[in-house]
């Protein structure tokens, strides 16, 4: 599953909703800092040789990381309900997390609390499992995990929650974009449960997604002819 820090205002975490870090000011200081790019979707190829998206309003990547790229891994930063998330963050991601804070006049918090320094140490420590550090596994893995602890659930990721049954061999569909395509094929058992779909779009591009997170909306005849 991997493990969470959080940027948040809160003294809990979970509660970053109430006093929240908005998605228009975490938008600014990315325009802001020229260590940052936003990118608001990502679009990986495992190595099983299938394509998958994920789009999120607030999906920027720290580019001055000592480990940019490597392996391909990078150090990205998703904005969720109020709050900015990284996943498995090593100790110089942690102090880029901190700095942003400042700005922000938010704390670094792990899953369970424990508080990070300017440092990027373990200000408040607790027990817990040791967790695989950021960079030991694979990035697209990552960003499958991304799937599986709810990462797309916030409002602010633009993922469809249809249920897989709708989506049908034929059916007309749209991606967040607006591009319209025909589904080909669907597989809702493939990728360890997330499911597959496969969309031919109108401009000829083939895309493989996770079905359980793809963001496509079905077209009925009224939105087919919205374009």
């Amino acid at each position: 599953m991997g493990y969470d820090v959080h940027i948040t205002r809160a003294d809990e975490w979970t509660e970053s909703e109430s006093q929240p870090i908005t998605l228009a000011e975490w938008l600014a200081y990315v325009d802001s800092d020229p260590e940052m790019r936003l990118d608001g979707a990502v679009e990986i190829t495992t190595p099983t040789g299938e394509t998958v998206r994920f789009e999120n309003e607030g999906l920027a990547v720290w580019c001055a990381y000592s480990g940019h790229g490597v392996q391909g891994n990078m150090a990205w930063f998703a904005y969720r309900d109020g709050r900015i998330v990284v996943k498995n963050p090593d100790e110089e991601i942690r102090r880029k997390m901190y700095s942003i804070a400042l700005k922000f006049g938010a704390n670094v918090q792990g899953d369970e609390g424990e508080r990070y320094d300017a440092a990027g140490n373990e200000a408040r420590p607790v027990d817990r499992t040791p967790q695989t550090s950021y960079g030991q596994e694979p990035w697209w893995k990552w960003f499958l995990g991304l799937f599986r602890t709810g990462e797309t659930r916030g409002a602010e990721s633009k993922v469809t929650q249809t249920s897989a049954v709708s989506f049908q061999t034929g059916a007309r569909v749209k991606d967040a974009f607006g591009n319209h395509g025909t589904v080909v094929d669907v597989d809702p058992t493939a990728e360890h449960g997330l499911g597959r779909i496969r969309v031919r779009f109108d401009d000829g591009r083939e895309v493989v997604v996770a079905l359980n997170a793809s963001g496509l909306e079905l077209l009925t005849e009224t939105n087919e002819d919205t374009r």
